[in-house]
């Protein structure tokens, strides 16, 4: 028995608008980053509460900067780059014969994640046949306040309260004013796993199912497929386009992540622009035990993050 779907291909948006703005070489740029880390590294809840962070100088700094490079368009209407969209058409070619063909694509509102799945198919046309579904709950993580200013350690330096909080926390509590946090990104893609298991997963749900699936004898099987008695349900395939949170979410409530782990993966083991994740799932042994009845999602390191495209063909095909 499977009670996951039979596979989840995950898919990060191709390189962004954002991902690509390059802020190192706006005047003054450096010079802030390296004083607000410096202040940063130093700060303490009494200098906080002192007034001594942020100082005039990193202010200065800092309101120059925010208007040299303010992001140009919202969170949500951020588009790819013209090399983000070539990225997903490269890999929409390969990915055909690398993971199942999906019976269903979820795909995250925001236009980067909407664009890469119009390059995907536009790859490999035969995705352009799939129902292709709209979902919140692998949207990006919600920045609340943070999205008026161009940069975070911008943010910070004039919402100050919101850096000692931050320094304070671990990161994954943690939510700049009107966001969310890690944490919460987690919750609700829990929600959305609940979902695919409900309506792609292979749990019998009918008694024809549960007969199907009590007689394991090969020659009943070949009497029941001769008899046209198929399963009611069956586990489904099933394609994720979404953002870097979102698939960490999603393999942090599969794989059982603590905090620790997810922080790490977060700074260390980000999905690449249009990398590929494949988990598929290992249906339960007929003798298995109680808590292995229903079956495992299993992503072997191989198909981890794994990117299709190179610089160099992504160039070609511009």
């Amino acid at each position: 028995m499977l009670k996951w779907p039979n596979s989840i291909t995950t898919i990060r948006h191709g390189e962004s608008a954002y991902n690509a703005r390059d802020r190192e070489s706006i005047t003054g740029f450096k010079e802030f980053t390296e004083l607000f880390n410096d202040e940063y590294e130093s700060l303490t809840k009494a200098q906080f509460m002192s007034g001594r962070f942020p100082s005039s100088e990193l202010i200065d700094l800092a309101n120059k900067i925010n208007v040299s490079c303010h992001p140009e368009y919202s969170d949500y209407d951020t588009d790819l780059t013209h090399r983000g969209f070539n990225q997903s058409v490269v890999t929409g070619t390969k990915l055909k014969g690398v993971v199942p063909f999906p019976n269903r694509i979820y795909v995250s509102p925001y236009k980067r994640t909407r664009r890469t799945l119009e390059g995907l198919i536009q790859g490999w046309p035969e995705l352009g046949n799939v129902r292709v579904s709209e979902d919140d709950r692998i949207r990006e993580q919600e920045h609340g306040k943070r999205n008026i200013y161009a940069d975070w350690r911008i943010y910070m330096t004039f919402n100050p309260e919101y850096a000692i909080l931050y320094k304070l926390s671990t990161g994954y509590e943690y939510k700049h004013e009107g966001g969310e946090s890690l944490l919460e990104v987690k919750e609700r893609v829990r929600s959305f796993m609940a979902m695919l298991i409900r309506k792609h997963g292979g749990a019998p749900e009918t008694l024809t199912d549960k007969v199907i699936e009590l007689f394991q004898d090969t020659r009943i099987k070949k009497l029941m497929k001769a008899l046209h008695v198929e399963p009611d349900t069956s586990p489904e395939d099933v394609m994720l386009v979404t953002h870097h949170l979102a698939i960490l979410a999603l393999r942090s409530n599969i794989e059982k992540w603590n905090r620790k782990r997810y922080l790490w993966e977060n700074e260390n083991n980000r999905p690449v622009n249009c990398g590929v994740s494949i988990y598929r799932g290992i249906p339960a042994p007929r003798r298995a035990r109680r808590h292995e009845r229903q079956g495992a999602l299993v992503m072997s390191h191989s198909e981890c993050n794994i990117k299709l495209y190179d610089d160099e063909e992504v160039v070609n095909h511009c």
